[in-house]
């Protein structure tokens, strides 16, 4: 119960030096939310700092707001992760209205950060988002959905040896899938109120804020990192009605317009969290990270992530189609096969050509010489063979030059006439010089 403290109207309004369930005094006050009130404040026994966070509804959703605060508190203390904020503590005040005790962290918030120093660099923001990831898939696992992710609910800190450290906050709209189910699909979401931050909600949480998955928060890790890269949000617009339109029926602008330095393929990471269909997005947070992990230095992470290398299948960017492929054309054969050819056939041509004018000159010789004298004396029948053993000899031979030829031909392998393989030509072998051919007719004749 709280001992001290100024109240408003029968109820609890949180002070500077206000002592709450008689062990914690009001420090400062650290940050204000639609649902909730945080401040600083030590606790009077321990010395330690802590956080506090106390309801700032009105009485008209004062019974939905105490079930949704109370549901947060029990949500943060199921999840484990060190990027998630913990959760110490829970009591009541004098009015009954629940706080919730939470560690105290020291730093800033991403909306704050980037409010101040402007668009991050790259390994910086995917790095954050990274880790923020951590802290949501372990929800996930829970079956716990945040549904309001933004910059200013990611808190950063630093560790002792100047490492950045990010802690998700505020599971204040936190959706438990597995308590809804066992509460008979009971929603929370009252009248028309819309639950959630406009510039980072999901085209299904617009329009169905009980009926989402962590899928949601697929779209607002992604919208949280278009606003870290750029400077701007994915859906920005004059007012908040405008940017919910834009959500559900426009599509964002391509990253690379507003920072043209940022990798081609991490623009497609980011807008694959953008797609509205929600088979094209990315299914798990899990799977995200894996395709966020190859743009930053690897280290060791709460989750058994695998950096994605390739990004042909999770890219959703326009892409050129690639022209049909043309049939390959035939193989040519090089000049060198040609050139062999060609020699094999001349030499073929200059066989038969010996061959006719072997046969041909005893015949001629014997003819004009029968004409010129009757003495001379007719060839005898064995010159006649002998010649033509010759003819057979000569032609056997050319033959048996082409028949080694044109297989050697057929076996090389087909090549550009661009590029011919070298070739080197052996040189022909010396031949000993054949005895000449005798002619009995002619010697008779001379």
């Amino acid at each position: 119960m709280s001992t001290s403290s100024d109240s408003h109207g029968g109820r609890f309004v949180p002070r500077v030096g206000a002592i709450v369930a008689g062990k914690y005094r009001i420090e400062r006050k650290l940050g204000e939310g639609g649902m909730g009130l945080v401040v600083a404040a030590s606790h009077l026994s321990l010395g330690g700092q802590v956080a506090l966070k106390f309801l700032t509804q009105g009485d008209e959703l004062r019974q939905d707001a105490v079930t949704r605060f109370t549901r947060e508190a029990q949500s943060v203390a199921r999840i484990k992760s060190e990027h998630v904020a913990r959760v110490l503590d829970m009591g009541k005040l004098d009015s009954g209205d629940p706080f919730i005790v939470m560690e105290l962290l020291e730093g800033t918030d991403l909306h704050k950060l980037v409010r101040k120093n402007g668009p991050l660099p790259v390994t910086d923001a995917v790095e954050y988002v990274l880790q923020a990831a951590e802290g949501v898939a372990e929800a996930h696992a829970m079956g716990i959905v945040h549904r309001d992710l933004k910059p200013a609910n990611l808190f950063l800190s630093h560790k002792p040896d100047g490492s950045p450290f990010v802690r998700v906050l505020d599971f204040g709209i936190a959706k438990n899938i597995q308590a809804q189910k066992e509460a008979g699909d009971v929603s929370l979401t009252v009248g028309t109120d819309v639950l959630g931050s406009p510039l980072y909600m999901s085209p299904e949480q617009i329009r169905n804020p009980k009926d989402v998955d962590p899928r949601a928060d697929v779209w607002s890790l992604g919208t949280i990192l278009y606003k870290l890269l750029t400077g701007r949000a994915a859906f920005e617009a004059d007012n908040p009605s405008a940017s919910l339109a834009m959500i559900v029926m426009e599509e964002p602008t391509p990253l690379r317009k507003f920072r043209p330095d940022v990798p081609p393929e991490l623009e497609a990471v980011i807008h694959r969290c953008l797609e509205k269909k929600l088979d094209r997005r990315y299914q798990t947070v899990d799977e995200l990270a894996c395709a966020l992990l190859p743009f930053v230095p690897a280290r060791h992470r709460e989750r058994p992530w695998v950096p994605v290398t390739t990004f042909a299948a999770t890219s959703v960017m326009p892409q050129i189609a690639a022209p049909p492929e043309q049939p390959a054309a035939p193989p040519r054969r090089s000049s060198t096969m040609i050139a062999a050819l060609a020699a094999s056939l001349t030499a073929l041509a200059l066989a038969v050509a010996m061959v006719v004018w072997v046969v041909a000159s005893p015949a001629a010789e014997s003819k004009t010489a029968d004409t010129v004298t009757s003495a001379m004396t007719a060839p005898t029948p064995e010159s006649i063979p002998t010649a033509s053993a010759s003819a057979e000899a000569i032609m056997t031979n050319a033959s048996a030059m082409v028949e080694v030829a044109v297989p050697a031909v057929s076996a090389m392998p087909a090549t550009s006439i661009a590029t011919p393989p070298v070739v080197s030509t052996p040189a022909a072998p010396v031949r000993a010089p054949k005895p000449p051919i005798r002619n009995d007719a002619l010697d008779d004749r001379l």
